[in-house]
């Protein structure tokens, strides 16, 4: 568990996965992008410090999933699809 804020500002509503193949923490987060919400994901290997901002890369906006540019996609969940 972190020992200090999961992020500074870098969004709202996180959600994370531990990926034990590659040993990283999968850190998502929601946050207005021109003027809409998106959804971003951060990739570290430790979660001893806060995620600093630039870490986040916006990986669904409402346009990525078909909806257009003016949608909002909010509060990340976290689903691991197996075998």
């Amino acid at each position: 568990l972190p020992n200090s804020p999961l992020t500074n500002n870098a969004g709202g509503i996180p959600s994370g996965y531990f990926d034990q193949s590659s040993k990283e923490y999968w850190i998502f987060v929601h946050t207005k992008e021109n003027g809409v919400s998106v959804i971003k994901r951060a990739v570290v290997t430790d979660l001893n410090s806060p995620i600093p901002g630039s870490s986040f890369t916006t990986i669904i906006s409402g346009s990525s999933i078909g909806l257009g540019s003016n949608y909002n996609v909010e509060s990340p969940g976290v689903s691991i699809n197996s075998n």
